[in-house]
């Protein structure tokens, strides 16, 4: 029984195909998932086309401007049988492993930025899945590669803990702990 596949690395229409043929018409439902969150993280660049990075977007388009651009992109992706996106990134900060990921280092210009890309998502049809609880913008490394330590619980609620607070009380999302 497979209940789920995660599209991972970049895609070409024939990968792609194949995992929405994989996914499609189950018995049980299967889901297809992938990393779209732009920039240097999105695997179906090669078919959508490519989508800034959060950092671009936060300093270059507006939030009604990133709701809109999720919503055709998270419509591209459902037409590939994509179900759910790990994306948007809600990290506070550009420390290690995060860089340009994330929207800001100011947790309102985060809550407001992640909210209109997982809003997008969401008008798509897509289960967008926040990323990465409680927060790595402000780790002492990449967490891909080294155990890192994060800030204290109170730094926490003061700046990280905020945009995962805010969109979760105002959109239908999932949350992948980091």
């Amino acid at each position: 029984l497979i209940a789920g596949i995660l599209a991972n690395g970049r895609l070409t229409a024939t990968t792609a195909g194949a995992l929405d043929r994989a996914t499609s018409g189950t018995e049980y439902g299967a889901l297809l998932a992938a990393d779209e969150e732009g920039g240097q993280v999105q695997r179906y660049v090669g078919i959508t086309g490519p989508i800034p990075s959060a950092q671009r977007q936060a300093h270059t388009m507006t939030t009604e401007q990133v709701r809109s651009m999720y919503a055709r992109h998270g419509t591209a992706l459902a037409d590939w049988g994509v179900d759910v996106v790990f994306a948007p990134v809600a990290d506070v900060g550009h420390g290690p492993g995060i860089g340009s990921r994330a929207y800001s280092d100011d947790p309102e210009v985060v809550s407001a930025y992640a909210l209109a890309a997982a809003r997008g998502y969401s008008d798509a049809g897509l289960l967008p899945v926040l990323k990465h609880f409680p927060g790595q913008g402000d780790t002492t490394g990449d967490t891909h590669y080294v155990l890192a330590a994060g800030p204290s619980i109170d730094e926490l609620r003061a700046t990280d803990l905020i945009p995962f607070r805010r969109i979760t009380r105002r959109v239908d999302v999932g949350v992948m702990v980091g």
